[in-house]
């Protein structure tokens, strides 16, 4: 699927002959503050294609509050089509515009009524679901397992577009023994 990782450190020996860190990091859009905004669409999007023309789709898993909320609300400022899960269904900030989808990520009877729902592929997959509270169990189901779980269910029933992108976003409490 063309999953890239990029990782900025200090350069070692074992980069000699290779582009240095941050620059090569700024070319694939990180910087030292952060990621580059979000809002630039797929370059093939707006192009006739197999649907037509068409805006950016995105289906952002987790969005009720916090950061999820907020990606959903930069995403329809863009002018992206945007798909939501949340726990009950409820429109996430109780606005409009958005397709919300009731999704339980730890139910995968619900993973594949989303996918039964959804009629065509997504640029953008952003998971971000995950709790604080629970025990142990509960926090990896959620933050550490679900994630893979999901997008490899997605993927599989072909629902990112040939160059789309996919942003699995955890916290300290999704890492094993506590490191990352």
């Amino acid at each position: 699927y063309g999953v890239r990782a990029v990782k900025c450190s200090e350069e070692s020996s074992s980069d000699e002959g290779r582009e240095p860190a941050w620059p090569r990091a700024q070319r694939l859009g990180v910087n030292r503050r952060g990621p580059k905004r979000l809002s630039s669409a797929p370059e093939e999007v707006g192009r006739s294609g197999r649907y037509g023309p068409r805006m950016p789709r995105v289906l952002i898993i987790g969005a009720s509050r916090g950061l999820g909320l907020g990606l959903v609300e930069r995403h329809l400022a863009d002018g992206w089509d945007v798909h939501a899960t949340t726990r009950d269904a409820a429109p996430p900030g109780g606005g409009s515009g958005v397709e919300t989808h009731r999704l339980d990520v730890t139910d995968m009877s619900q993973v594949n009524t989303l996918i039964a729902s959804i009629d065509r592929p997504f640029d953008r997959i952003i998971h971000n679901a995950g709790i604080m509270r629970g025990t142990r169990d509960q926090i990896m189901a959620v933050n550490a397992v679900a994630p893979i779980r999901v997008v490899q269910a997605l993927l599989d029933a072909g629902l990112l577009v040939s160059k789309g992108v996919i942003a699995l976003m955890t916290s300290q409490l999704g890492a094993r023994r506590g490191r990352t």
